[in-house]
């Protein structure tokens, strides 16, 4: 992280172009924290103007920062605007200034065209997750290069999942000459010998509707015993309100809620209240040699899920 300030620092000394960037992480809540908190800690409030725009594959994901930056940052932060319809968006541009946006490539170019959006103002581009963004259709991806034609000026950092040659193209294209950085690689655990993963179910939802999900499958299943694998602390927290409102108490020895590792406990039914990203979050929950594995994935996330 402070390597990432003082790339910011040298960067923003720089008034005509921002440091690119090339992140590569799993599409997670604490991602979102790690590319763009350095980014909106150089927002300059007294010089106006948005000036920081993140691109999504949708609305929903738009959504997801914002509310990501605001539990993490709280009320008196950095704002980051979900534009999930550019003519809503309009009024609170007209309204009061808007230093930080997300939103999709067709949306926020609707701001551009109203001179609501400065291209002049914008500090950087944040173009997350470009892999997503990339496998939607010629359309959005003609959408998001129109706008990185608009805003030349601003410094763009790209965040992918991994590293595939369309991404190498669509850095040559957009950000050439970027530093690259990201997570180091989780080493998977060793199988139990005796044992080998089920194959994985998903249900699609969206990520409002989780805790209703996880209600509705834990009727369908009726699992004699079950774990739910929470990412990060907010979806644990709502996980296990979803239990208690079941009549599950929090010393229940068959019903649990973890984050990370299983520990020794051994469980009928796994239940991914978020998402596995690698491959060795699939195999930590072998140690509990489940029967059958659910994931709970929004609909832009299932093809990942595949690939796992």
């Amino acid at each position: 992280m402070a390597e990432l300030e003082e790339i910011g620092d040298r960067a923003t000394a720089h008034p005509a172009r921002a440091q690119n960037l090339v992140y590569t992480l799993p599409h997670t809540t604490e991602s979102i924290a790690e590319f763009l908190t350095p980014i909106l800690s150089r927002v300059d409030p007294s010089a106006g103007g948005t000036q920081v725009v993140v691109v999504t594959r949708d609305a929903e994901t738009a959504l997801t920062i914002s509310e990501t930056i605001l539990r993490l940052s709280g009320p008196a932060a950095i704002e980051v605007v979900p534009i999930t319809s550019a003519g809503r968006a309009g009024r609170i541009f007209r309204s009061r200034p808007v230093l930080a946006v997300a939103g999709t490539a067709v949306e926020l170019s609707g701001l551009v065209r109203a001179s609501l959006l400065k291209a002049e103002a914008v500090r950087t581009i944040a173009v997350a997750w470009v892999d997503d963004i990339l496998g939607e259709g010629e359309e959005t991806v003609r959408a998001l290069e129109a706008l990185l034609g608009e805003l030349t000026d601003a410094g763009r950092v790209i965040v992918a999942r991994k590293a595939t040659p369309a991404l190498e193209n669509f850095v040559e294209r957009y950000a050439r000459r970027a530093r690259r950085t990201g997570i180091a690689e989780t080493v998977a655990p060793q199988l139990p010998v005796d044992y080998e993963l089920p194959i994985i179910m998903y249900l699609t939802v969206a990520r409002s509707a989780r805790s209703i999900a996880l209600r509705k499958l834990l009727d369908d299943l009726d699992p004699p015993s079950a774990l739910i694998v929470a990412r990060d602390e907010a979806a644990a927290s709502e996980a296990t309100q979803t239990l208690r409102t079941l009549g599950y108490h929090q010393d229940d020895k068959s019903i649990n809620v973890i984050r990370g590792e299983p520990g020794n406990a051994a469980a009928h039914t796994v239940i991914f209240y978020q998402p596995p990203v690698t491959p060795a979050e699939l195999q930590r929950v072998a140690v509990a040699k489940p029967v059958q594995i659910v994931a709970l994935a929004a609909p832009g996330e299932v093809a990942w899920l595949r690939e796992l």
